[in-house]
């Protein structure tokens, strides 16, 4: 029983020791030597990035009217559901949705957005039906978003459907500036 014990607890030694010296071979990596200056660069790179490659397939699925919806819930109802000539797919992962918790400016929130944005300018063009489903999708499967602008106060996912199913002024900047956004997104995106 002692020998059991002693090789459990020179495993256990081998173990710290082995991690201990993982952890001081990471902190070698170049990263952890850039500075602070460098390294937000290269995140806003990122994400400047991701909302470029988001842009070109957004608005090229749109076109196809084949849209998708990164959930962030496990409780979204996940496949694929048609609202008039569309279909729009929701996708849950649940990698994906523990690293959202952190991330800022990933794919999927932009991808997200952008559906949002879409769906904005489909409202605002008289197709309610397709605008409201796809904001109800997202007030589902990503039930945290929100949408703000310089000159507008933050408005929940849940407020801007609340907003859209009602048609009222709530609203009405968000509707304005997301149609003209999108425009803007499908002219400089889907050459």
């Amino acid at each position: 029983m002692l020998d059991l014990m002693n090789a459990r607890a020179t495993t256990f030694a081998f173990c710290f020791a082995l991690l201990g010296s993982l952890a001081f071979a990471q902190d070698d990596r170049p990263v952890f030597k850039e500075s602070t200056t460098n390294l937000v660069a290269v995140i806003d790179s990122t994400a400047r990035a991701n909302f470029e490659v988001a842009c070109l397939n957004v608005t090229r699925e749109a076109a196809q009217k084949k849209l998708r919806i990164y959930a962030l819930t496990p409780k979204a109802k996940t496949g694929t559901v048609k609202e008039g000539d569309f279909e729009i797919e929701v996708i849950y992962h649940r990698e994906l949705a523990a690293e959202d918790k952190k991330a800022a400016g990933a794919y999927h929130q932009q991808n997200n957005h952008l559906v949002l944005r879409f769906a904005a300018a489909q409202f605002a063009a008289d197709k309610k039906a397709l605008g409201l489903r796809l904001v109800r999708l997202l007030v589902e499967a990503d039930p945290d978003m929100w949408w703000s602008s310089p000159t507008h106060p933050p408005l929940t996912i849940q407020k801007i459907l609340s907003g859209l199913e009602k048609d009222d002024a709530t609203v009405k900047a968000f509707l304005k500036e997301e149609s003209e956004d999108w425009s803007y997104r499908v002219k400089n995106y889907t050459r």
